[in-house]
């Protein structure tokens, strides 16, 4: 965002935003008085203007041409806008619980995940596995800045390495059972 300022009053003359040429930032685009369109396009149909701004009802490609009242200079603006939401794929949840590992679908090309776990951040790297028990926040936003928010929760689960030790943990249990048995029966009191 900028403020354009007259320098000797301190007045804003201007303001502006600078977003990407694809976007999901704006509704409208809003001309300075001495600013007029001379065209406003969406996907090659014209659409209306209203005084000098445009709205932005659709997603799609606007082709904007306009000029100065005060300079004989015309500008064009090209602008794709996309407002809707992108989905995520997040395979291992029932009813938004896991009680094993998390996994995430394919994503779009410059998009990027957020996730916090317990409220914290967590570092994540794409095709990562979530295993660590937990409340997460999922944020996804696609290349446009749209941005869905999902919620889970990881109950405690047990990988491969984790049964292993349960396993012999519950070996030793019952060998130190049957040895006390083996001990009980084998021994004479006189």
């Amino acid at each position: 965002s900028y403020v354009v300022r007259n320098r000797s009053t301190d007045q804003e003359v201007l303001s502006f935003v600078i977003v990407s040429e694809i976007t999901g930032a704006v509704n409208s685009y809003k001309l300075p008085s001495i600013f007029y369109f001379t065209s406003a396009n969406y996907e090659g149909e014209a659409v209306p203007t209203d005084f000098n701004t445009v709205n932005f009802d659709k997603d799609g490609w606007y082709s904007l041409t306009y000029k100065s009242a005060i300079v004989d200079a015309e500008y064009s603006l090209g602008i794709e806008i996309d407002h809707t939401y992108p989905e995520l794929e997040i395979y291992g949840l029932k009813d938004d619980v896991a009680n094993g590992p998390v996994s995430f679908g394919p994503t779009e090309d410059g998009s990027s995940l957020a996730i916090t776990l317990n409220g914290e951040p967590f570092e994540y790297y794409r095709d990562d596995i979530l295993k660590q028990a937990g409340d997460y926040v999922v944020k996804y936003t696609d290349h446009a800045g749209n941005t869905s928010s999902y919620y889970f929760t990881i109950n405690i689960f047990l990988d491969g390495g984790a049964w292993v030790f349960v396993g012999m943990a519950a070996a030793v249990i019952i060998a130190a059972i049957v040895y006390i048995i083996y001990c009980k029966k084998h021994t004479r009191v006189r």
